[in-house]
């Protein structure tokens, strides 16, 4: 949601940027979410995941994003 959008709400988290797993992901498939995360996690970067039916977000600091990216990247991982 852009965050011009105000929400009734006693705490906001601002400057958030999504990475979206391309999917449709089968719901065999296993360990996508945790690789990722262990990556991120080397990197000392938090994430806050989010996880649909067929695909998986995961949310990263605005401040942190290049350096996911990169970490990404990095681990044979295709950012577009």
């Amino acid at each position: 949601m852009p965050q011009s959008i105000t929400i009734a709400s006693d705490e906001v988290e601002l400057n958030w940027q999504a990475l979206e797993v391309v999917g449709p992901l089968a719901l065999t498939m296993t360990g996508i979410l945790s690789n990722i995360s262990t990556v991120l996690a080397n990197e000392k970067i938090s994430i806050f995941a989010i996880s649909t039916f067929d695909t998986d977000y995961i949310l990263v600091k605005e401040e942190f994003i290049n350096q996911a990216i990169a970490a990404l990247r990095d681990n044979q991982y295709l950012v577009i």
